[in-house]
């Protein structure tokens, strides 16, 4: 029984602290999808809708994997889906686009986030951030080469950015380290090699 309570304390306590957020994805939902009368009044409802995105995904609340059941799943929507919900009306934004790549990504999906780090580069190719989410997609894939080449590419845009330096610095050290750790066995086992030709000479 006491247990039972502790559970459903939690769920009251996700239930308060999301239901402003929940709300404001509802509302702004329905307010875009209700063909605003103009652009501005369209913009707006798109940047409240996106905000609410960015308040759970600060929240850490990605997805409600936690809980099951269609109810659950409305009132706590997560940041995936409200970014869903965001590019099934702006399918090209690209802040969008790095925003989902990078929840995408703590919740494991790699290939995912990679495929909109890509498209959001495909949309604004002077914008660092996306070759940041790009190389951080690629660096959790181990794919190194290719993380450095991405991490090279943001900073030939913002030489100074210190996340990417570091980033890349890290691609580039794991890169060296595996070639010493491949160089050293090739010479070990050329050295294997060299040791059997001489028995082989010496039985001669």
């Amino acid at each position: 029984a006491f247990q039972g309570s502790i559970v459903r304390n939690a769920v009251i306590c996700k239930f308060v602290s999301h239901l402003a957020t929940r709300t404001q994805f509802s509302v702004t939902v329905n307010s875009v999808r209700m063909q605003p009368k103009n652009a501005a009044e369209f913009q707006s409802s798109f940047e409240l809708l996106k905000q609410s995105g960015n308040a759970a995904y600060t929240a850490r609340d990605f997805k409600s994997d936690n809980f099951s059941g269609p109810l659950i799943d409305v009132l706590f929507p997560g940041a995936l889906r409200i970014y869903d919900e965001c590019l099934a009306l702006r399918p090209l934004d690209p802040s969008t686009l790095s925003n989902r790549s990078a929840t995408s990504l703590a919740m494991g999906r790699l290939r995912d986030a990679l495929t909109d780090a890509q498209r959001c580069i495909q949309q604004k190719r002077d914008w660092v951030k996306g070759y940041y989410r790009l190389g951080n997609a690629l660096m959790q894939m181990e794919r190194w080469q290719d993380a450095a080449s991405a991490f090279e590419k943001g900073l030939h845009l913002e030489p100074d950015n210190a996340t990417l330096v570091i980033h890349a610095q890290k691609s580039i050290s794991v890169i060296v380290q595996s070639l010493v750790k491949e160089t050293k066995h090739k010479e070990a086992r050329s050295e294997e090699h060299t040791s059997e030709l001489q028995s082989l000479t010496n039985l001669v």
